[in-house]
């Protein structure tokens, strides 16, 4: 048994166990501003004219700060190795579709010439398109996933290596049915971790901006609760697992089964 080789399968195991939770779906409702009667002020052309550029200068800061965020997700997106050619495809295409429609809004909003056109297109940027409470945690849950099953798959390589260690020990039979029994527990924490993150995956993978359509909001927020709700399952399964790997190192170091090297990098 190559002992480097375990150890360099312990540290990739247990380099990145903790799966950052996807943001929470949050509603939230905008008050109207009240206006204290105080008088008539009568405005001047160039007062509108300097509050049309205040609101154009803010929407174009809005929809580059959305388009910044879009565009690393997509990034992410692409360097998925557990995600389905086509589910990369169709999340991929939702977020270069919105990308091309908030450039088009921010042009719409550069050439606007009226306050009430610019107020509009303004309100549209989080009332139409949703980034911030759809497809960001849409897209970060997916990426979540994909780091879970990532993580996965290299417990799955470890419990191999954890497996031939064990057949091959010369340890009492009592001992070794403990190890089995821990490995077992791994195996399955791992499976399970597989099928929460795939569900993720799966809850929110068709997911479309409601456009103030209520049914679809709910079905929105539903969706992206039960992803979050699976991701979180999914670490706490894999934080299991990491606790039995490093039970297991310490039990086959102790019988002289495991270098010293393999089981030092679950410290």
């Amino acid at each position: 048994m190559n002992k480097k080789t375990l150890a360099v399968q312990m540290a990739t195991a247990f380099a990145a166990i903790a799966i950052a939770a996807a943001p929470a779906f949050a509603l939230t409702l905008n008050a109207a501003a009240s206006i204290p009667a105080v008088g008539i002020t009568i405005a001047t052309n160039a007062d509108a004219s300097a509050s049309g550029t205040k609101a154009q200068q803010r929407g174009d800061m809005e929809i580059d700060t959305r388009i910044t965020d879009l565009t690393a997700l997509d990034t992410r997106i692409q360097a998925m190795a557990h995600v389905s050619d086509s589910d990369k495809s169709s999340l991929d295409s939702g977020l270069q579709a919105q990308i091309s429609a908030l450039n088009t809004l921010k042009a719409k909003i550069g050439s606007d010439t009226d306050a009430a056109s610019i107020k509009a297109d303004d309100a549209s940027i989080t009332k139409a398109y949703r980034i911030f409470l759809l497809v960001l945690p849409q897209g970060r849950i997916v990426a979540a996933a994909d780091r879970a099953l990532d993580i996965g798959t290299s417990f799955a390589t470890l419990g191999a290596k954890f497996q031939a260690e064990i057949g091959a020990s010369t340890a009492s039979s009592m001992i070794t049915s403990t190890w089995s029994t821990t490995l077992a527990d791994l195996n399955a924490k791992v499976a399970d971790a597989n099928t929460k993150a795939n569900a993720a995956i799966t809850a929110t993978a068709n997911l479309a901006p409601d456009n103030g359509d209520a049914s679809i909001q709910i079905k929105n927020k539903t969706a992206i609760i039960a992803g979050k709700q699976d991701i979180t399952a999914a670490n706490t399964d894999l934080k299991a697992a990491w606790a039995d790997a490093r039970s297991l190192a310490k039990s086959l170091k102790a019988s002289g089964s495991v270098s010293a090297s393999a089981s030092g990098s679950t410290q």
